[in-house]
């Protein structure tokens, strides 16, 4: 009996210690921009939205003539240790009046700065879950590194909904492939 209760309460612990870790606050923006910092104060608001399982969005109006590509930026800093060859997934709700491809990243907030992972999103018009597993390439100091939404990527209205990133299961291979993001449509009934 003891030492059916020891390897129980081994396994919990065990558990727990590998438990997925959310590194980002207000991601629903209900609590409207909250950590989130924008780099064009002029190029935002926080919307609710119906028929989705989320509350509200921030919406970005993005013209051609924003550039270098990080000429408007949605970030928030991560206070949490992250290791190289740290695996993480990051979720998100996205959906613009246009095509566009905002890049998604990791990123020091120390000069020089240095990406530990990014990639490109294909965003289309009806709302769709972004979702991406990725392996970081470096290592970063709690409050030193941020996640980072550049979105000067051409001209329309840009829906950002339903933001996370976790840590998952500890450390990957530091040799581990990123994975290319994956997009699913909703219900382009319920999406307007």
């Amino acid at each position: 009996m003891r030492s059916a209760l020891l390897v129980s309460l081994l396994l919990a612990l065990t558990s727990s210690a590998w438990a997925d870790v959310s590194l980002i606050t207000n991601g629903r923006f209900e609590d409207g921009i909250g950590d989130w910092k924008v780099s064009k104060d002029d190029r935002y608001e926080i919307v609710p939205v119906k028929g989705q399982p989320f509350p509200n969005a921030i919406v970005f109006t993005i013209r051609d003539t924003d550039t270098p590509k990080w000429s408007i930026q949605l970030r928030q800093l991560i206070n949490h240790d992250i290791a190289s060859g740290q695996a993480f997934v990051f979720r998100a709700m996205m959906r613009s009046d246009a095509p566009l491809e905002p890049v998604v990243a990791i990123q020091s907030t120390i000069q020089p700065v240095q990406t530990l992972w990014g990639s490109k999103v294909a965003v289309g018009t009806d709302w769709q879950e972004v979702r991406m597993e990725g392996v970081t390439r470096a290592e970063a100091v709690a409050g030193n590194c941020q996640l980072v939404f550049n979105l000067a990527v051409g001209s329309g209205t840009l829906e950002i909904a339903d933001v996370s990133l976790e840590l998952v299961g500890g450390n990957a291979a530091a040799s581990a492939a990123v994975r290319p993001p994956s997009t699913s449509a909703s219900n382009p009934a319920t999406a307007k």
